[in-house]
């Protein structure tokens, strides 16, 4: 792994198999299994979540994405979050997450 952690370290949350699987790319995780793999990693998980989202994890790229996360939040106007809070249209459907 590259943040040196040997993939034992994941069996309380996953399977050492789906943990490889992760690393190839072969499968995405789910929200709830991100929350639990960045937990024994130590991380928040907006970190792996902003890691995926940007070109190079340079100062300025991170700070532009934080920066455009802070605008829309700000721009929904939310004082409490619920899915339902959501203007209409924004909202995903689906399932449990897991």
């Amino acid at each position: 792994m590259a943040a040196g952690i040997p993939q034992e370290a994941f069996d309380i949350v996953s399977s050492r198999t789906y943990v490889s699987i992760l690393e190839r790319g072969v499968n995405a995780p789910t929200l709830r299994k991100i929350d639990e793999l960045v937990r024994v990693l130590g991380l928040h998980p907006l970190t792996v979540l902003t890691l995926a989202y940007i070109s190079s994890p340079s100062s300025e790229e991170i700070s532009k994405l934080h920066e455009r996360v802070a605008s829309e939040v700000a721009s929904l106007g939310l004082t409490a979050f619920s899915p339902n809070s959501l203007p209409r249209g924004r909202a995903r459907s689906g399932g449990s997450g897991s």
